[in-house]
């Protein structure tokens, strides 16, 4: 069939001629017109160091159940309705 034949033929002269431009048209490491670490650093933000905190110990031996369940419970607010009437 011709018509594989001629995208055979023109997709394999494709091919050769990006390969060749790439060969011919890239920049050696010398002579770098862009320079990468400059699009690094304002792509991404720049790295907070992490400080390392000790684990805050929650439920110590001396506090009480009833202590843990107010604390549990001042997080609710009163009359705090649903937003939407999905629910309702």
């Amino acid at each position: 069939m011709p018509i594989f034949k001629y995208f055979t033929v023109v997709g394999s002269t494709l091919l050769v001629f990006l390969f060749v431009s790439n060969a011919y048209l890239t920049d050696d490491e010398s002579n770098l017109r862009f320079d990468g670490s400059l699009y690094e650093s304002a792509l991404y933000a720049p790295r907070v160091e992490e400080i390392q905190t000790t684990a805050e110990l929650r439920f110590t031996r001396d506090v009480t159940p009833a202590i843990r369940v107010r604390e549990v419970f001042a997080v609710f607010v009163p009359n705090e309705r649903r937003r939407g009437k999905r629910y309702s």
